[in-house]
């Protein structure tokens, strides 16, 4: 049985994550970075960031706080789908290739990190 069909997700298959990176101090405009990954299909788009600022790029930023009390803060654009990357699977998005881009119509500070002060100011009238 192959990779791409065992359903007890035991071995890993190559997912090509496509990232908009974007550093407001320093660049001018965003750009994708490619990154090949080794993943198991059941693991999160969350994980597999984690496992690509582990083993490829320690620079990459973006926000995560599962279990402390700010549930959401992983929210991004997943494939051209606002979603949460601890909650979507990557065998739920049916390709090996994978487009994160931040939240739009937010200010980009730096990668998948978005200016949320707006959003809580809001937040906190209502």
């Amino acid at each position: 049985m192959s990779a791409d069909t065992n359903p007890k997700n035991e071995h890993t298959r190559m997912y090509r994550f496509e990232i908009l990176r974007y550093d407001a101090s320093r660049d001018d405009e965003p750009r994708f970075q490619a990154y090949q990954v080794a993943a198991q299909a059941n693991m999160s788009v969350l994980e597999a960031l984690l496992k690509i600022q582990d083993e490829q790029d320690p620079s990459l930023a973006f926000r995560y706080a599962c279990r402390g009390a700010v549930c959401g803060s992983c929210a991004m654009a997943i494939n051209g789908k606002l979603n949460l990357a601890c909650r979507v699977q990557l065998k739920n998005l049916h390709t090996n290739r994978v487009i994160l881009e931040p939240l739009p119509r937010f200010e980009i500070l730096k990668d998948l990190v978005v200016d949320m002060d707006l959003f809580w100011e809001k937040y906190q009238r209502i």
